[in-house]
């Protein structure tokens, strides 16, 4: 992943639980976990974890040098 600071890339291991919903249809219900719909029962796994895996992939995430830093770096 690249760090948002320097945009340096690094390895970082990631360990995260993963708790989402699963609707067979439109779901209508109150539950705060990551909502899926899916349709006629067709569900795609690999499309969810490659999703899941984005949106950490494009948290703000830094390196080790820039972790203990205020300063960001921008070009523009």
């Amino acid at each position: 992943m690249s760090c948002y600071k320097c945009g340096l890339n690094f390895y970082k291991k990631i360990n995260i639980k993963l708790d989402f919903l699963i609707s067979n249809g439109i779901y209508n219900g109150d539950d705060k976990n990551v909502m899926y719909e899916c349709i006629n029962s067709v569900l795609n796994l690999e499309e969810i974890i490659n999703s899941e895996i984005e949106i950490v992939y494009n948290d703000y995430n830094s390196c080790e040098k820039c972790k203990n830093t205020d300063n960001v770096s921008i070009d523009i």
